[in-house]
């Protein structure tokens, strides 16, 4: 009997991010996962570490079902989207994670200040 493969990020979900990563709007994507949660953030164009972030961390009270610590929260850069796709599909399987939803978050300069 062979083993179920862990649900990753699609080829075309990833098309459908990378299309929403584009727009000139303040926006980024967080993937619900079974036991953890995942956020890819745009990153403005000047930054020098890269074109996008990603961080992780695990769902309270899942951390023995995943082993998501806080130094897998730090942010990991990318400046090629097909390899952060890739990297995340990597991630997500070898943490024996499966993706539940994602969702397509905006906001504008308005929404983030304290006035």
């Amino acid at each position: 009997m062979s083993e179920e493969k862990p649900k990753t990020i699609n080829q075309e979900k990833a098309s459908e991010i990378k299309t929403f990563l584009s727009l000139p709007l303040i926006c980024w994507v967080d993937i619900e996962l079974n036991f953890a949660f995942m956020c890819i953030e745009k990153r403005p164009d000047y930054c020098d570490r890269g074109r996008y972030s990603v961080k992780a961390w695990h769902k309270p009270d899942h951390y023995e079902k995943c082993h998501i610590d806080y130094s897998d929260a730090f942010a990991r850069y990318y400046f090629n989207f097909d390899c952060m796709i890739k990297e995340i599909n990597s991630f997500i399987s070898f943490r024996g994670l499966e993706v539940k939803e994602i969702f397509f978050r905006t906001t504008t300069l308005e929404e983030m200040s304290d006035d």
